[in-house]
């Protein structure tokens, strides 16, 4: 894909054409370019390239149980993180290891051996089978032990999803809670398997339903930095390895050639955007060239009467101040696009620009634009604060909701959909 430079387009000649644009022509454009890219890759071709390949293959054989399924994706998403090279062959390596000494469907759906399987065996089994197996810097035990807490997890539960139906969640909190408490679940009961594979002289009981907490306190100095890497292998909501977490509640709820689809009840509404590098950076590009654009336009005027037609007086104050500040806010998103100067983004405008020029559509223009309305007057408060601070977003909680927001711009049902395409614009 040609970048700006290969066009002879300088910074200065690429704004210009920007502030060319009128600002619902311009929403069209930044449209065309999401579609465009998401109906590219939207065949499974490119699923060979990502994690979801491997629950995406059982899956298409039409003969697991979902749970099965579900572990499979929990697992991958964990290890999603790092170059995609060294994720899929980790994850090939891993898969092809363990199946060898595990039976899941056996493990985690017989009733009949409900109060028989040792745990602690298992785990020993495992990491024999994987003792020489690292990833980044995990060794053979940390990982052993997650995988042995994942499958009593499973067997006691069943399911990630017969955890949150039976909860009859019924508001974001709600849903989050039972999230953070499942994590903490799992997190615990790998440190707790963890410490029984170092102390090998340790009674060990044949089948955990303990409170581990006490045995995890006593051994939290000696095994400091290895705590230290589990808690950043299993998400809290405090890390930013929720995002694989994210990914994980994407692939399970959403159906399409990028997902699974494998949960009955929707739990749409509550699940974000996964945010790796690739999505925080194309969803800054994006953001601040629209809000760049909207500025420059000056419909920061025009939105006076939205805001006092929703009641929200209040804030006309402080939407003046950005009419006030106007040529520094300009100033500032120019200045911060110069760390982006070498993505295909720009270029992309530039062609699609050109090629819709004489081809706009009224009815989607005013579809784009009032969907951006109610993005920016419901969201006005961190948009404010982007604005007066360094406008990038960052692998945190509050980012993740407003990019999601950000997103039902462009597809208000599915704001999700962009996620898997957006890692290749």
């Amino acid at each position: 894909m040609a970048k700006i430079e290969d066009k002879k387009i300088k910074k200065n000649e690429f704004f210009n054409l920007i502030q060319s644009i009128e600002f619902n022509n311009f929403l069209q454009i930044i449209y065309f370019i999401l579609e465009e890219n998401y109906k590219t890759i939207s065949d499974n071709s490119f699923i060979k390239f990502d994690p979801l390949f491997f629950p995406k293959t059982l899956f298409d054989e039409k003969k697991h149980k979902d749970n099965i399924i579900e572990f499979y994706a929990l697992l991958s998403s964990t290890f999603a993180f790092g170059n995609r090279k060294s994720i899929m062959n980790f994850l090939s390596n891993l898969f092809n290891k363990i199946s060898k000494v595990l039976d899941l469907n056996e493990i985690i759906n017989n009733k009949d051996n409900e109060n028989k399987i040792n745990f602690n065996v298992l785990n020993k089994k495992i990491l024999k089978k994987i003792i020489n197996l690292k990833y980044r810097w995990l060794d053979s035990y940390i990982i052993s032990s997650f995988i042995t807490s994942l499958l009593l997890f499973y067997k006691e539960n069943t399911s990630i999803f017969n955890v949150l139906i039976t909860k009859k969640i019924e508001t974001n909190k709600e849903f989050w809670l039972s999230i953070e408490n499942i994590l903490q679940t799992i997190k615990n009961n790998t440190k707790y398997f963890f410490i029984l594979l170092k102390e090998k002289n340790k009674k060990q009981n044949k089948y955990l339903k303990i409170n581990s907490d006490y045995l995890i306190k006593n051994y939290d100095l000696k095994y400091k930095k290895d705590f230290i890497k589990i808690n950043s292998l299993i998400p809290s909501f405090s890390s930013s390895s929720l995002k694989r977490f994210m990914l994980f509640l994407k692939w399970c709820n959403f159906k399409d050639n990028h997902n699974l689809g494998i949960w009955d009840k929707d739990f749409r509404d509550y699940i974000l955007y996964p945010l790796d590098t690739h999505i925080l950076k194309k969803t800054t590009i994006l953001f601040l060239l629209i809000i760049y654009n909207f500025i420059y336009n000056n419909l920061v005027e025009k939105f006076y009467e939205h805001f006092i037609d929703l009641n929200k007086i209040n804030l006309i104050s402080r939407l003046n101040k950005i009419n006030t500040k106007r040529e520094i806010y300009l100033n500032n998103l120019k200045k911060l696009f110069e760390n982006f100067i070498d993505s295909n983004i720009p270029s992309l405008i530039i062609k699609k620009y050109f090629e819709i020029e004489k081809l706009i559509i009224t009815d989607n223009n005013n579809f784009l634009y009032n969907n951006f309305v109610s993005f920016f007057i419901e969201n006005f408060d961190i948009i404010e604060e982007k604005l007066n601070k360094k406008f990038l977003f960052k692998n945190c909680f509050k980012d993740a909701i407003l990019i999601k927001e950000f997103y039902k711009i462009f597809s208000s049902e599915n704001p999700l959909k962009y996620d898997f395409s957006l890692t290749f614009l």
